[in-house]
């Protein structure tokens, strides 16, 4: 969460190597990125969900770990922004929904093996902006993980 908050508020260590062209307009945004803390019905949560599966992993096109039997259901993109990590078995390193798709499934998938520090850089690149979020759980073959991320303005 660090390093997307440092990325979004423009203080990330290399904001210095942003091309010419648009340093005259690049700026940090007055936004904050932080696990939820309460859930859409409003009830105490960590932001963070687990769920073990019977699948082995999740081929490109198979959104089944955003779904109730395989995965988690996804909360609502009006208000937060839904990560999955789970093991993909194609040469992927993540996807993400394009805007406007389907609300249940909106938000990014990673590799589970990608996770964690500089990696979590990818969600900067991959899912923001068209913005409609540590772990540690990397270790898990077959399972799903489910972190919820809110946004606060500053």
């Amino acid at each position: 969460m660090e390093i997307l908050n440092k990325d979004f508020a423009r203080l990330n260590a290399d904001a210095s190597n942003t091309p010419t062209r648009f340093q005259s307009i690049a700026g940090g945004l007055k936004i904050k990125f932080c696990l939820a803390n309460r859930d859409p019905n409003g009830n105490p949560t960590t932001g963070i969900e687990r769920k073990l599966t019977t699948k082995n992993g999740f081929p490109r096109g198979d959104n089944s770990m955003k779904e109730a039997t395989d995965g988690l259901v996804g909360w609502s993109r009006n208000k937060y922004l839904n990560i999955w990590t789970c093991n993909l078995t194609e040469d992927i390193l993540g996807f993400a929904t394009f805007p406007g798709g389907t609300a249940s499934l909106d938000g990014v998938v990673f590799l589970h093996s990608v996770v964690g520090l500089e990696r979590w850089r990818l969600i900067t690149k991959v899912e923001l902006p068209p913005m409609r979020l540590d772990t540690g759980w990397v270790y898990t073959i077959f399972g799903v993980m489910m972190v919820r991320v809110q946004v606060e303005l500053l």
